[in-house]
């Protein structure tokens, strides 16, 4: 039997996998039918390229046609297998011109869409696809011409960039592209305004913190103070450390499957990247779905950037709470299983301390606004750092350069400390680690301040977690009651490590407003 065979591959999440594309011909009446494809958009592919092979008056087989899309059980993107289906015909029908010294058994990658006219259109994710077809040993691929950039990130291939249907079925071989340059933009500069102001010392000194374990970060602070919080927490990601190869690769591929580039444009950078969803946005725009992924996925090895917390939807803050705790973002697939994105982000979030968002002198909230004013709890206590731009007391902040080299510093120390361990940085510390390396004198100090109670348990491991950023900021092996304080002071609101009144957090008891006998341990009203 005749088979006309054009391999593709196609993304679950960042997972790629193969998919065989084979046509066959049976005799009867003409009749076009696709196999392995969902029946809600199979049907407008089927016309679609039908269309495009008689608009470029390429040859098509006599009798019934079927195209079988193998594995048929996986779930398959639309838009991405027009061009293998349309080329797996044509080869059937014997119109395909395969490249100089191919034969009919050396496997070919089409990657890519047809419009009724015969245009290739681009696909998202090509990155990761092209990865996948050259760890299979495939080296020859077809692509659309609107993804070479994005394709250029990975070597070791020949591609053939195509804009018709006509050209990738007969002029391959001088479409050809063997010898590509990676685009290399790693080492860039990141423009930054630290600030001056001497009243925010003690935000610079959090973001300083926070940037050093990987702390998520929570501020208060008011309308005087909101533009120039707002320009420390986007120096955030000047302070982080590169991000090494591995680490470029992924943003690229999670780049590459939303459809945008990068702040210097499409290909490798080092850049720590800075996320800053608009709070309107919704839940699969902040963590994500089942197709594309969120604003927490871009910020993977980066920042996210919460402005104005308090407008976000109760869903959208639930959803970054297994980010915040595991790094990863699961979306539930249309039909059926999951999909998981990569979102090892550090969240730094700021609101307003009260609805009128006046300086505490001047606020005229009432004491039900200022309980409503709040975040979820869940979300709130995985926050290690919570503090306000106002009642935080502190001492100078060290530059920017000297911050810089504190963090990097502190990173090393971790890093080595965590050799051998599955631990890679002091936001991840367990129980039962901090037990076992942390002085009984801290222990017994936080526990104090902190409480060990089933519902404070979670402020007490991020008491903890940031006593070891503390001693490693201040060059300490480990962390003494000096460094415990000053985390306390981080966690609780101020450095005696007691809770600030006025201080709306998750660690205050939120029936203290309405005198209720029974506080719930958990929940919040917004």
């Amino acid at each position: 039997m005749n088979i006309g065979r054009i391999d593709g591959v196609d993304l679950i999440g960042l997972k790629p996998f193969m998919v065989q594309c084979q046509a066959f011909q049976t005799p009867g009446l003409p009749y076009f039918a696709l196999i392995g494809l969902e029946d809600s958009w199979g049907d407008d592919v089927a016309s679609r390229i039908r269309f495009a092979v008689d608009e470029t008056r390429l040859p098509w087989p006599e009798g019934r046609v079927t195209v079988n899309l193998s594995p048929a059980a996986v779930r398959k993107r639309n838009g991405v297998h027009e061009l293998a289906i349309a080329l797996s015909v044509i080869d059937l029908a014997g119109g395909l011109t395969r490249p100089a010294g191919l034969g009919p058994s050396d496997r070919i990658v089409a990657i890519g869409g047809l419009d009724e006219h015969g245009d290739v259109t681009p696909v998202r994710g090509v990155v990761a696809m092209l990865e996948r077809c050259r760890e299979r040993g495939v080296r020859h691929v077809v692509i659309p011409a609107g993804n070479m950039d994005a394709a250029r990130m990975v070597g070791g291939l020949t591609l053939y960039p195509v804009d018709t249907l006509a050209d990738a079925a007969t002029r391959l071989d001088s479409l050809r592209v063997a010898d590509y340059s990676v685009p290399d933009r790693r080492g860039a500069s990141i423009r930054s305004d630290w600030g001056d102001d001497p009243s925010l010392d003690g935000v610079r000194e959090a973001a300083v913190a926070a940037a050093a374990g990987r702390h998520h970060m929570l501020i208060g602070t008011d309308y005087s103070s909101l533009s120039d919080v707002d320009g420390i927490v986007r120096c955030m990601r000047s302070l982080l450390p590169r991000l090494d190869g591995r680490q470029a690769m992924e943003l690229a591929r999670i780049r590459d499957v939303k459809g945008i580039a990068g702040p210097l444009g499409i290909g490798l950078d080092d850049l720590p990247p800075l996320s800053d969803p608009f709070h309107f946005c919704t839940v699969a725009g902040v963590v994500g779905d089942g197709v594309v992924p969120g604003a927490a996925s871009l910020a993977d090895h980066g920042v996210l950037y919460l402005a104005q917390a308090e407008e976000f939807s109760m869903r959208s803050l639930m959803g970054l709470l297994k980010p915040m705790d595991t790094g990863e973002a699961e979306c539930a697939a249309v039909a059926g299983g999951r999909v998981i994105w990569p979102a090892d982000f550090q969240l730094a979030g700021v609101m307003l301390r009260c609805p009128c968002g006046l300086p505490p002198e001047s606020c005229r909230c009432t004491e039900r606004e200022l309980a409503r004013h709040r975040l979820p709890a869940l979300f709130e206590e995985r926050c290690a750092i919570r503090i306000d731009s106002k009642d935080i007391q502190s001492h100078p902040a060290p530059s920017l350069a000297d911050a810089r080299a504190m963090v990097a510093d502190a990173r090393a120390r971790q890093q080595a400390r965590f050799t051998d361990t599955a631990i890679e940085s002091n936001n991840r510390i367990g129980n039962d680690w901090l037990e076992a390396h942390t002085s009984w004198n801290v222990l017994a100090l936080m526990a104090e301040r902190a409480g060990a109670e089933e519902e404070d348990g979670r402020l007490a491991l991020n008491a903890g977690r940031l006593a070891w950023t503390m001693a490693d900021l201040a060059g300490h092996a480990k962390p003494g009651e000096e460094d415990a304080m000053k985390a306390l002071g981080m966690v609780m609101g101020d450095e005696s490590g007691r809770c600030i009144p006025d201080h709306a957090s998750s660690v205050c008891d939120p029936a203290a407003t309405f005198d209720l006998e029974q506080p719930p341990t958990y929940g919040t009203v917004r």
